[in-house]
């Protein structure tokens, strides 16, 4: 499905290549990785007014070499670990790589005299483009960010401002057209509570077009471990419904008013949609032919009605108009022709 590849410095993401997916804009395949960005998932910790930046510090990795998985080979582990040379201080940090799904599990530990320690993830800048056509591409681009009380909320890039986004948020993404990266709080659906919810998010525009640097802020538990999950990968309805917590709808439909309304429509569609898509194994153009001729032969009774009284209504029309005619003057006279003409027909 992917191919990652880290920096043993600051454990960053340098590349994500989506193995599935040929890029558009260049040859090869997607990366959603600016290549220019220095890398992603990088981490901070933050001590009060203090800040440990781990970015650019040496790790260790185990194994040394990295991991080759294929199918059905099971969750492996790649583990980068640093220890401070001169004091106590230890972050080690774990991600669990299944090479069956796109999300990840990462956990860790800081280690050492700190007070209330906060972990600060670098998500990056956003993904790279992959479409050919770049300037329809970016008006797609935003992070989206799924609040515990206020709901779900996304910020095209184009429109993105410094700011600080606060929690308690159960994941926080950027996504692109047809691709999202996301950062969910809790080793699970289930796991995610209260004390896991991301804190929140710092934005800030680098000052070039499109180009937003989010970072996410969660507390280190007393003991000193944390973990949540990160998913790099297609906007496939039933991969993201799979991670829940309200991924599906990492792209909100309508105005925020109606998404109550649109949502639950939208859903059991898009339930429709992905039936057919793997039950018949045919491509999603097919699948909105055959989505249509359902809906055509389902709403049938309501259109053959309509139409039949459409074709009594222009049935009607020229005795309507001989009766408007001949007792235009006579309003009561009127009135009464014309609701005899009805109830002859049939209208209601």
């Amino acid at each position: 499905l992917y191919r990652y590849e880290f920096s043993s410095y600051g454990a960053r993401l340098m590349s994500a290549q989506m193995s599935q997916f040929e890029a558009l804009n260049r040859p090869g395949t997607v990366d959603l990785v600016h290549e220019e960005s220095g890398g992603y998932w990088g981490q901070k910790i933050l001590v009060g007014q203090d800040t440990v930046d781990l970015t650019g510090v040496p790790f260790t990795v185990e194994p040394a070499d990295g991991l080759s998985m294929s199918t059905g080979s099971g969750t492996r582990t790649l583990r980068f670990v640093y220890e401070h040379p001169t004091s106590p201080f230890a972050f080690v940090l774990e991600y669990d790589f299944n090479p069956d799904e796109y999300a990840v599990g990462v956990r860790g530990s800081v280690e050492g005299d700190l007070d209330r320690p906060l972990l600060l993830t670098d998500l990056g800048e956003g993904l790279a483009y992959s479409e050919a056509d770049s300037v329809g591409e970016s008006r797609t681009m935003a992070f989206v960010t799924n609040h515990v009380q206020e709901g779900i909320e996304s910020t095209l890039l184009t429109k993105a401002e410094p700011t600080i986004v606060e929690g308690p948020l159960m994941w926080a993404a950027f996504k692109s057209k047809f691709f999202v990266m996301a950062l969910l709080a809790g080793e699970s659906e289930q796991a995610a509570t209260e004390s896991s919810y991301l804190g929140g998010l710092i934005v800030q525009p680098t000052g070039e077009a499109e180009v937003v640097r989010v970072a996410a802020a969660q507390p280190v538990a007393n003991d000193g471990s944390f973990a949540y999950r990160v998913f790099l990968g297609p906007q496939e309805f039933a991969l993201l419904s799979s991670l829940g917590q309200g991924m599906e709808e990492v792209n909100p439909y309508g105005w925020k008013f109606f998404q109550p309304v649109v949502r639950p429509i939208v859903s059991v569609i898009m339930t429709i949609f992905v039936y057919l898509h793997t039950t018949l194994s045919v491509g999603y153009g097919w699948v909105l032919i055959i989505f249509g001729v359902m809906m055509r032969v389902v709403l049938f009774p309501l259109n053959h009605k309509a139409m039949k009284a459409q074709l009594r209504n222009m049935a009607v029309q020229p005795l309507l108009q001989e009766i408007q005619k001949k007792y235009k003057d006579q309003p009561e006279k009127l009135q009464k022709e014309m609701m005899r003409l009805y109830k002859e027909h049939g209208f209601n």
